[in-house]
């Protein structure tokens, strides 16, 4: 069952807050989640469903949340669900809630526009710190996720396919891979931030990719996976 969440809940505060939808199907997921949200002051529930096709419906009569929080299986349906939904609503932030995500699903997701993952046990500690972290522009991963990507990375890298990166966009996308947002980015590299955006825009040129999710799916991805 869909439920929109009335706006006047929240007109305690001056503060603008996040707006956030929640997709689960487990009704005691859902609960702990929607709490974590109601329990912030940054954050602000407006939809709350079990099915993601409910988010479609829910897009086409009513302005669409900041960050949509998944806790579904990453079914095949679902991925296509996500990319009509990322099609529609580009700035829509896709954060995935999770337990064991195989390396080619975990891809796949990518590629279908989910910006970030964290393992749902880790959820209560880091939930409100992952979603401000999108709205920034970083790509939040749990430290076992990220390191299915950096293996999965090591394991595919070869330059010889690989579209010809200086050193300095390499270390740009190395640090995005590790779920840096971009001014998290300048400062590792000292940089400055317009310096960073120069180079993910000759980045994404030479990937012929629009956004991080993808760009991330394209270095990572294996051969045989892509189409």
């Amino acid at each position: 069952m869909a439920v929109v969440v009335k706006p006047w809940c929240f007109m305690m505060t001056k503060a603008r807050k996040i707006t956030v939808a929640i997709v689960a199907l487990d009704k005691q997921q859902a609960s702990e989640v929607a709490a974590k949200t109601y329990q912030s002051n940054n954050l602000e529930l407006i939809f709350q469903c079990q099915d993601i096709s409910a988010v479609e419906s829910f897009l086409m009569q009513h302005r669409a949340p900041e960050v949509l929080i998944m806790c579904n299986q990453l079914s095949t349906r679902v991925l296509d669900s996500v990319k009509l939904i990322k099609q529609d609503s580009p700035k829509t932030e896709v954060l995935m809630l999770c337990g064991h995500i195989s390396t080619p699903v975990l891809i796949k997701a990518l590629d279908a526009g989910i910006n970030g993952f964290v393992l749902a046990h880790h959820c209560n500690m880091v939930l409100e710190q992952s979603i401000i972290e999108l709205i920034h522009g970083g790509s939040p991963l749990s430290p076992k996720i990220a390191r299915q990507l950096v293996g999965q990375l090591q394991l595919n890298h070869k330059p010889q396919c690989s579209p010809e990166l200086t050193h300095r966009e390499q270390q740009v996308v190395n640090a995005l891979i590790g779920g840096l947002s971009y001014k998290q980015v300048a400062a590792k590299l000292n940089i400055a931030l317009e310096t960073v955006r120069h180079h993910v825009k000759n980045i994404y040129g030479k990937y012929d990719v629009h956004s991080k999710s993808q760009l991330i799916a394209s270095v990572v991805q294996p051969p045989a996976l892509k189409r």
